[in-house]
């Protein structure tokens, strides 16, 4: 009774906290990708967007909801709603699993650091991305099935868990595919507390290593199979390529760059601090063995970094947030590690400080997510504004001259896709009638016009706009020419 009740709260508490972290983006938050699914409709997104990415999962809902026959927005809603569930029971899933490998169970302090930094891991500028996006709950479905893939791996009488991994980790990779990067880091937290031989370590190591592996190669082919069957185009080249010039630019990246305003190089500095920090550290505050420790802790960061440099570099993959998670992660598993680790937690004034640092560093992610949302908030209300001013001018043009069949964009010298005067946090603040995977859907959307044809042609900032520049939107960036509207993105 005593551990239902605490099980209900530990529930509850997770739910709670996901639900602030979520909370604006209910009911229906858009996207910019949400107005290819609205014009495309679901069947015919699942083609042109899902296949050549080879989302297999997110594939066959939306063949579902075509069937069924619900609207986006009741979509949207619903996925965010599973989203939220299927994150609850992931986190609430891990978290029982580090307590119980830890041997921190009844010790309600370690519980609670543990908790935090539970959260901490699942709840970020990574993850948040994974709530934002109308398939929300086949990414978090992903996500889980990675923890269950380690759940899996845990259980040592089971013969056939690494086959069981494999197909867990399988199913994660036809959700999204960088979630399973996250395997193998979540593997040496576990595998570090286990009394094994410095063989077996590396033994179970590589087979981790390979089911990521085989299951990236087999993605590749998934892909390669569904651009034939739908004969459909991938958004981005998606073939392997070596570049060591484009590695070091996406390393420097992944280590330095500000992507959605969370300097991406205080990871690498907390990450410096915590492995001297730990390398100073008496054995007798260590659980385990103190070079094996560092070790793992390490190789935590190299598994983290490496991976997500390798998939970007190597198969063209674009980078955002969503991508990093592991990379993103790695501050809360280092607060994990601490705690499974040492016995720093059971000297009171050190208790107090880790706590409180947990404490702080979960508010800050939960505050960021908010204030990320209220940055895409501002951005949608203004690509709402402009493409009603659009369509208002299409109507106009139309009630005096001929009907606009065609429509002609290009880009001034200075143009950015993000929204002015509003935080960058990439795609959340990306301009829909900006963006060149979604502009032609958008104008259709907003005008009504399911036939329109939108096409680029540069030239027509020379000929069309004379090579002006704006630092903001203005009608003078639309102009009508016989059936052509001209379109001018600042």
């Amino acid at each position: 009774m005593f551990k239902t009740k605490n099980k209900i709260i530990k529930l509850s508490s997770i739910f709670i906290v996901i639900i602030i972290f979520t909370c604006l983006l209910f009911p229906n938050h858009y996207a910019t990708d949400t107005y290819n699914i609205i014009e495309l409709g679901f069947e015919e997104y699942a083609k042109v967007w899902f296949s050549p990415s080879g989302r297999t999962v997110g594939m066959i809902l939306l063949y579902v909801l075509e069937i069924v026959g619900i609207t986006c927005n009741q979509y949207i809603f619903i996925s965010k709603i599973i989203a939220v569930i299927l994150a609850t029971i992931t986190i609430y899933l891990f978290n029982e699993l580090l307590l119980k490998f830890s041997k921190c169970e009844n010790n309600k302090i370690k519980e609670i650091a543990m908790l935090i930094a539970s959260m901490s891991i699942f709840l970020n500028h990574g993850t948040y991305q994974f709530f934002y996006y109308p398939e929300a709950c086949v990414m978090w479905l992903g996500v889980l099935m990675v923890i269950f893939a380690v759940k899996v791996s845990l259980n040592y009488e089971d013969k056939f868990k690494f086959i069981k991994s494999f197909i867990c980790i399988f199913v994660a990779m036809n959700c999204y595919q960088s979630v399973i990067l996250f395997y193998i880091p979540v593997r040496l937290l576990f595998l570090g507390l286990e009394k094994k031989s410095t063989k077996d370590f590396i033994l179970s190591i590589l087979k981790d290593c390979f089911i990521v592996g085989l299951n990236l190669i087999l993605g590749y082919i998934i892909i390669e199979i569904y651009i034939k069957v739908f004969n459909s185009t991938p958004y981005l080249e998606h073939d392997f390529f070596f570049d060591i010039i484009q590695m070091k630019y996406i390393g420097k990246f992944l280590l330095f760059k500000m992507y959605d305003g969370a300097p991406n190089f205080v990871i690498l500095i907390v990450n410096i601090f915590v492995i001297i920090f730990c390398a100073i550290l008496p054995e007798n505050l260590f659980k385990i063995n103190k070079k094996k420790s560092i070790v793992t802790l390490i190789l935590l960061f190299m598994s983290c970094f490496t991976q997500v440099l390798l998939l970007i570099s190597l198969t063209n993959f674009y980078i955002a947030d969503r991508i990093q998670f592991p990379y993103i992660a790695l501050i809360a598993l280092e607060m994990a590690f601490l705690v499974s680790y040492t016995n720093l937690i059971d000297i009171k004034k050190v208790r107090i400080a880790l706590i409180s640092i947990f404490s702080i560093f979960l508010i800050l992610n939960i505050w960021n997510s908010i204030d990320i949302s209220i940055a895409s908030i501002k951005t949608r209300k203004s690509d709402i504004e402009i493409g009603n001013k659009m369509a208002d001018m299409i109507e106009e043009y139309e009630s005096k001259n001929q009907k606009v069949e065609k429509v002609i964009y290009c880009y001034d010298s200075l143009y950015t896709p993000e929204k002015e005067n509003i935080r960058n946090v990439g795609e959340q603040t990306y301009r829909v009638m900006a963006g060149n995977w979604v502009l032609d859907n958008a104008i259709r959307y907003f005008s009504n016009k399911k036939d329109l044809i939108v096409e680029l042609d540069q030239q027509t900032y020379n000929n069309v706009f004379e090579e002006k520049e704006w630092e903001e939107f203005s009608e003078e960036q639309i102009k009508f020419i016989d059936n052509t509207m001209y379109y001018c993105i600042y």
